[in-house]
């Protein structure tokens, strides 16, 4: 029996745009045993209801301290993987060194210089600005032929969802995601903003607004609920709902209105229309794949500047200059 390593804790929306990958190893190994590094509990919730994954590494680099990460280390060592994975925008330089420290046989990633590419076994090539999917299509060819197919889709797991937050099955629904996680605040464009919209689009036609995020989007979220007067109209779910949940939800809607984010990448991943407000992320790169959506950015010069600025600049000027005015219009466009 195989087993398998997928280096995916950079985030929930770096797991959606790496599900050809996962999908082109359970195809090729059906009894593998595939493990993936995750930074939460919801990554492997995600994972495991997919069934995408078997087992769970949990590595969140940026809030472990140097003792956790030496304990880390010594839980991979010796654990002599079959293949270990790197999908597109992972850390190489990491991978090849957990490749030596696990014994594991081969590894499969793109690479970045000549050196990286010796010591990778089954080295991808990648296009710089292509998007990240069709990157990780090409890691999942290494497995499966036509991995070109395969997309970034997720099942929707059925529950009792509308009643459980008094929803009405007939009602039209609009989903709003104003966060962007914990580290990348700086994506965010704004909570009176996104009130401002709502407030034009309340106008427009009978449309009830849900409005989605984890807990530490609170402040973001209620900011929205404070500046819109016709609150019966809104409901706020944030902090309230299960990954699958967020999935079910977003499966009942018409379109999602957000910046770049994870939640973004699963209305996409269920074929729902987005709107997603581009700033410091490379549309080129972060853009939803192939579903019907829209994007929007004011396209200063100096953007895109992510990941090189990691946690964004002091004048993000980028999401500060995309008007209210852009998105409805947009919004307007496609409806």
């Amino acid at each position: 029996m195989k087993k398998i390593l997928i280096l995916s804790h950079q985030g929930l929306g770096d797991i959606i745009v790496s599900i050809p990958i996962y999908k082109a190893v359970n195809e090729r190994y059906p009894n593998a045993v595939i493990t993936a590094t995750v930074k939460t509990n919801t990554e492997s919730e995600l994972l495991r209801t997919q069934e995408l994954a078997d087992k769970f590494l949990y590595l969140n680099t940026p809030n472990m301290s140097k003792w956790e990460k030496l304990m880390w280390i010594s839980n991979i060592m010796f654990k002599r993987y079959d293949y270990i994975v790197a999908p597109f925008g992972i850390n190489i330089n990491m991978s090849i060194l957990l490749r030596f420290l696990s014994l594991s046989k081969y590894i499969v990633a793109s690479y970045n210089n000549s050196l990286q590419k010796n010591l990778i076994n089954k080295p991808v090539a990648f296009h710089r600005y292509a998007k990240r999917v069709y990157n990780n299509q090409q890691i999942a060819s290494i497995f499966i032929e036509n991995a070109n197919n395969y997309l970034p889709r997720l099942k929707v797991i059925p529950s009792n969802i509308l009643n459980k937050f008094q929803l009405n099955k007939d009602q039209k629904y609009i989903a709003i995601h104003p966060g962007t996680g914990c580290l990348e605040k700086h994506k965010r464009w704004g909570g009176l903003k996104y009130a401002e919209l709502i407030t034009l689009l309340l106008k427009d036609n009978s449309s009830h607004f849900l409005i989605l995020g984890i807990p530490n989007e609170k402040d973001i979220c209620n900011e929205i609920i404070l500046n819109i007067k016709n609150k019966k109209r809104v409901t706020n779910l944030v902090g309230k709902t299960t990954i699958n949940e967020t999935i079910e939800i977003l499966s009942k809607c018409s379109y999602l209105i957000s910046a770049d984010s994870g939640i973004m990448h699963i209305a996409s991943a269920v074929n729902l229309t987005t709107f997603s407000i581009f700033g410091p992320t490379a549309i080129s790169l972060g853009a939803p794949y192939w579903n019907n959506g829209k994007t929007i950015s004011s396209l200063p010069p100096c953007a895109p500047c992510y990941p090189d600025k990691l946690l964004g600049c002091k004048d993000p000027v980028c999401m500060q200059n995309v008007t209210v005015d852009m998105v409805y219009n947009s919004i307007k466009v496609m409806e």
